[in-house]
């Protein structure tokens, strides 16, 4: 066995490691000298060379990934991975407690209510009704619609707050007049 492994890994040494031979076979050349050799191609050759290694690297990547979903996966993957084209879409999640959620999926022409533990799925409940389906499908995700954006927040906040409040806000909005008028004539 040593007697296979040891010429393999000879041969797999770059030729320019290996230095002169001996009885024992070759010897492998110091990295001092190895390094004390002139450079024969100049740095951009390198890096070059690098980024073209790179790229394929990257390429074979992402052409593994297209093979593995198209033909491992099977046509179901590029609904489940990209979104697309699926009859089967998850509308919803509600997280009720550690290891226990409620899923609404739309499912053709109705949406299910599932529960989720750790040991198993249980449906909950369907909805058949075309107007709650559709109502479900088109609303967004939380209550995004509902709460006030961040300036109506600002603006309920400076309005509702005690007079020393009131003053302190009186005296930045003067403050950032001030610095417009001397940002607008030039001035720092």
């Amino acid at each position: 066995m040593y007697r296979l492994i040891v010429p393999l890994l000879v041969a797999l040494l770059p030729s320019a490691a290996l230095g002169q031979t001996t009885d024992a076979g070759f010897v492998v050349r110091d990295y001092a000298e190895l390094t004390a050799g002139s450079v024969t191609e100049p740095w951009w050759g390198l890096t070059l060379d690098l980024i073209v290694k790179l790229g394929l690297v990257i390429g074979l990547i992402y052409v593994t990934m297209w093979v593995l979903r198209r033909y491992v996966l099977g046509p179901q993957s590029a609904a489940a991975v990209g979104g697309r084209g699926g009859r089967l879409t998850l509308i919803e999640t509600l997280n009720l407690a550690p290891g226990r959620t409620v899923h609404l999926i739309s499912v053709a022409d109705r949406v299910l209510v599932v529960g989720a533990t750790s040991t198993g799925l249980t449906t909950l409940g369907a909805i058949d009704d075309r107007g709650q389906v559709e109502a479900l499908r088109g609303a967004p995700s939380g209550d995004a619609d509902t709460s006030p954006d961040f300036r109506e927040q600002l603006r309920g906040f400076t309005e509702n707050s005690p007079l020393f409040i009131q003053e302190r806000i009186g005296e930045l909005r003067a403050l950032a007049a001030q610095i417009r008028r001397g940002s607008a004539t030039g001035q720092t």
